[in-house]
């Protein structure tokens, strides 16, 4: 489930050096395991009211708000991750900013139902304080 973290650390115990080697596997292995991460956040967000009080979820223990800023701050880190294999292998340039945008719109789509509901309510009271609606 979690990418490629379970193949570094078999390598890494049987006696391979990570370091010797490019980080391009350690930087897909983290991207994999990123991306992995981010669907599980965004179905834990999706099911909080199914999951509160009757499964101790990650997003259940910390609050669905900050299960959407934890979200964000994962999706924000496999952008990171991108930008630092794009370097080390030979990328057309249509592929990249497609990879680029899928993974800033893969969260926000996966959790649209509960955003919309959060920036409704934001929207509304935007409206409500500026132009007194």
């Amino acid at each position: 489930m979690f990418g490629g973290f379970p193949f570094l650390a078999g390598f890494a115990l049987a006696g391979g050096d990570l370091l010797s080697y490019t980080l391009l596997p350690l930087t897909g292995a983290s991207l994999c395991t990123l991306i992995c991460s981010e669907a599980l956040i965004a179905h834990q967000i999706n099911d909080y009211m199914e999951d509160l009080g009757n499964t101790p979820t990650t997003v259940v223990r910390i609050g669905q708000r900050n299960g959407c800023a934890l979200l964000g701050f994962t999706g924000l880190l496999s952008l990171i991750a991108l930008e630092l294999i794009v370097p080390s292998i030979e990328v057309n340039s249509y592929i990249h900013p497609a990879l680029f945008v899928l993974l800033l719109v893969y969260p926000a789509y996966a959790c649209r139902d509960v955003l919309a509901g959060e920036m409704g309510g934001a929207v509304r009271k935007v409206l409500i304080y500026y132009f007194k609606l």
